[in-house]
């Protein structure tokens, strides 16, 4: 069962990494190193490090702006991590919150469930924004 999974996540991860070159196109890792990457992030949590990390804020940087399509590019990997992490709302920008706040109400399944249980969360965190100077600068 633990290989099925590994090989599974693998699979995933080949699927999802992208190698980023400013100079260049985006292309896929090797799958030698989409193993390695797996195996780092296995046995030093890089993943929540990198989610909680503030100083920069990678996971900000990796939404890639306020627009609603960098919004909706972000929403399949950005909805498990905030449920993991609920904490990380409090970073989001308020039109993220509040588009996860609006897909909460028009999602079906299982992602209807997560926010739905996030729903409590993000309203605080878009009314908060309004309310203070985060609110004032983006309206």
């Amino acid at each position: 069962a633990e290989n099925n999974r590994r090989k599974k996540l693998l699979r995933s991860a080949q699927k999802s990494i992208m190698l980023w070159d400013p100079d260049g196109p985006a292309r896929k890792p090797p799958r030698e190193s989409a193993e390695l990457l797996v195996s780092a992030d296995a046995m030093f949590g890089l993943s929540d490090s990198f989610q909680r990390c503030t100083s920069p804020d990678f996971l900000l940087h990796t939404i890639g702006g306020t627009t609603r399509g960098a919004i909706e590019r972000a929403y399949d990997w950005l909805i498990p991590i905030i449920s993991r992490l609920p904490d990380t709302i409090s970073r989001l920008p308020p039109s993220t919150s509040c588009f996860l706040l609006l897909r909460a109400y028009g999602a079906d399944g299982e992602r209807r469930a997560q926010l739905k249980e996030l729903s409590t969360p993000l309203l605080h965190h878009v009314q908060d924004s309004l309310r203070g100077t985060l609110g004032e600068a983006e309206s």
